[in-house]
């Protein structure tokens, strides 16, 4: 059976103020439009690829941008994948768990090859 696969990058949904740092709001608000739009399109698995980012989100930062996107409605039809830089493993985990805490099915990769494998997988990890 198929599996349909979005590819979001940051520059998709990255979002800075004028002083050059994140927009939080902006940028949750993109993130969390995108992710609705999993089953609105027929996709069934998301990979987020931040390797390119080039912000720092805060620990209170990423809880809250966990928690939005843990809270949209179709993520609980869907896989999301997170690509992220390997030196950012650690801290792009800390997301991971408030993701899944919450019930959705994300995991953080620093392997693309290894993400795309997860997101095609018909058994939830």
């Amino acid at each position: 059976m198929p599996t349909n696969i979005t590819v979001i990058s940051t520059k998709d949904f990255i979002r800075a103020n004028p002083r050059g740092s994140i927009d939080l709001a902006a940028s949750r608000a993109i993130l969390t439009k995108l992710i609705s739009m999993i089953n609105a399109n027929g996709e069934d698995c998301v990979l987020v690829d931040t390797r390119e980012a080039e912000v720092c989100l805060s620990i209170p930062d990423r809880y809250e941008l966990g928690v939005s996107v843990a809270t949209q409605p179709t993520i609980a039809f869907g896989k999301v994948a997170l690509l992220v830089p390997s030196n950012e493993a650690t801290e792009a985990e800390f997301f991971e768990t408030v993701v899944r805490n919450r019930g959705a099915s994300l995991m953080v990769f620093t392997d693309f090859e290894t993400a795309i494998k997860w997101l095609i997988m018909k058994v939830q990890a």
